[in-house]
């Protein structure tokens, strides 16, 4: 038998089964992912991270004079965030008023209620106008 001879032949199976519906027989065809999680897996590992630089006594204590002068004027911070699955970190900038110093505990509260701990703040920025204490 040869393929002239069979292309002409009735295909009975199709009066002993029903047609499966298109969504089903789409279903079988759909593209099957293996690795799952990971593309994840890849764009963490992509991920960069910093160290964190530790300041001089004299750039801490210059950080420190700012956060007094900075008290209910408008600040930029630039602090480091410890990254929560990998070593290292980065560093943040974030625009706020200081509301108050906690000497205690050593932290400084924001205005949007961040609580930044002092040894992460890498610089910060006093802005707005002058007060009478910065021409001292």
């Amino acid at each position: 038998m040869s393929y002239d001879d069979l292309i002409y032949i009735d295909y009975k199976a199709k009066l002993k089964h029903p047609p499966m519906d298109r969504a089903k027989r789409a279903a079988q065809f759909s593209p099957f992912a293996a690795l799952t999680g990971y593309d994840k897996a890849i764009e963490e590992e992509s991920r960069v991270t910093e160290e964190k630089r530790i300041l001089t006594s004299d750039e801490f204590s210059e950080i420190e004079r700012k956060l007094q002068n900075g008290i209910n004027r408008d600040v930029a911070i630039t602090y480091f965030k410890k990254d929560e699955s990998k070593s290292g970190g980065t560093y943040l900038t974030i625009n706020s008023k200081i509301v108050k110093l906690l000497i205690e505990k050593k932290r400084v509260l924001l205005e949007d209620g961040t609580l930044l701990n002092i040894k992460d703040i890498f610089s910060l920025e006093i802005k707005g106008n002058k007060s009478y204490v910065d021409y001292q």
